[in-house]
């Protein structure tokens, strides 16, 4: 069966009015608001409306639901078990990672050889505070000393023997 389209082109304006009634097309069809917007006039197509199901509404409502609390926690499973599976596969590692990364930066100490976040290679001189260090970066006794912070060091290559003043 078909059904008029609520829809109309205005022309001049530009714009898609609805419509209570449908617009009729040169033939008695209904007009596609679709057809009308590309080409600027009307159209005259046939809009069909939406095949029915074979169940009747009332058949495919009386299928029971659970109870109340169950369907929500069944419903909300899939969601509580993704985040127990994130947890574990990616949270839980990272905040390992974080914790070993901590003490490490924690117990940096002289003569430690280090590799900072932006590649450079170094060994400890002097601990400044506990936010920042010098790093001696050149080789021989005149070597290039660096003051960094503490926090940029990406790894600790090797414990070298504390120097003694």
């Amino acid at each position: 069966m078909a059904v008029y389209a609520p829809f109309a082109f205005r022309r001049g304006l530009g714009i898609v009015r609805a419509l209570s009634k449908g617009y009729p097309g040169r033939h008695g069809g209904p007009v596609s608001p679709v057809a009308s917007l590309m080409s600027g006039r009307m159209i005259p197509t046939v809009v069909k409306e939406p095949e029915r199901m074979f169940v009747t509404p009332a058949f495919a409502q009386a299928a029971g639901e659970p109870a109340g609390a169950t369907a929500f926690l069944i419903q909300f499973m899939p969601f509580i078990l993704i985040f127990v599976i994130m947890y574990f596969l990616l949270i839980r590692p990272q905040q390992k990672r974080a914790a070993e990364h901590r003490d490490m930066i924690k117990n940096l100490r002289r003569g430690d050889v280090v590799v900072m976040a932006g590649g450079l290679i170094g060994k400890i001189s002097k601990v400044v505070d506990e936010t920042e260090m010098v790093l001696d970066i050149g080789e021989g006794p005149g070597g290039i000393k660096v003051r960094v912070a503490r926090g940029s060091v990406a790894e600790l290559r090797s414990k070298g023997e504390p120097v003694k003043d």
